[in-house]
């Protein structure tokens, strides 16, 4: 594993990171669950029922999606109050391990940096700031407001990140906790690791083609200091 790990690492010119898993656990001191039943709130508010297989689920993301493909014109007044719960979850979110020195090392190193989100732009710059990050990330592509259809697994946000950065995808590496992220990164022709917080994630990211499947961000952090500058 290291060694894939450091070919991977050796090999990229950048590094985009998905924000919650790989960078933080956003919704550590929020959670998730919460955030998904005040979109339900609002939905509610507004007399619709989102459908039985909705009902109690925990990912708030799932609510956008579905109401942007079925309830497109409350999309708006919903987006809004998701974007607000996620920037009350990124002030209490804790840093994912080694996340916050791989990010610096890889700037240093003079590679360019990127987050790439289904979150808002608002909640992901709220915490690179209260952290001190965001001198080290030049490029934020989050969820395009109005547009949960462009979330990942579209390689949309992956190659808007590529192109700002002025790079191509095959330089690029990608690390990501999610089926979908592994997906996007496929369809946006980058290299991947898949970062496994939890053992049952493995089988999941490595079938959607992850380069290598990683436990802990720690190898990606060695791998850095040890590749050290580009050449």
């Amino acid at each position: 594993m290291t060694a894939d790990v450091a070919a991977l690492v050796g090999g990229s010119s950048v590094f985009l990171f998905d924000f919650d898993g790989p960078v933080c656990n956003l919704f550590a001191g929020h959670p998730a669950s919460r955030v998904a039943d005040t979109v339900r709130a609002a939905l509610a508010h507004r007399g619709v029922q989102p459908p039985d297989a909705l009902r109690d689920a925990p990912n708030p993301l799932r609510l956008l999606a579905w109401t942007g493909e079925h309830r497109a014109d409350l999309l708006p007044e919903v987006e809004d109050v998701l974007i607000a719960e996620e920037v009350r979850a990124a002030e209490k979110a804790t840093p994912t391990a080694h996340a916050h020195e791989a990010i610096e090392l890889a700037c240093r190193t003079g590679r360019g940096v990127g987050v790439v989100s289904n979150n808002s732009e608002a909640a992901v710059s709220r915490y690179l700031r209260m952290h001190d990050l965001a001198r080290y990330v030049a490029v934020l592509s989050c969820r395009v407001y109005g547009h949960p259809e462009l979330m990942k697994p579209s390689p949309e946000p992956i190659l808007k990140a590529v192109s700002e950065l002025g790079s191509k995808p095959s330089s690029c590496l990608f690390i990501g906790d999610a089926v979908t992220d592994m997906e996007a990164g496929a369809r946006a022709g980058t290299t991947t690791i898949g970062y496994a917080k939890y053992p049952d994630r493995i089988p999941g990211l490595e079938g959607a083609g992850a380069g290598c499947v990683v436990d802990s961000l720690r190898p990606v952090l060695d791998a850095l200091d040890s590749d050290g500058a580009l050449r």
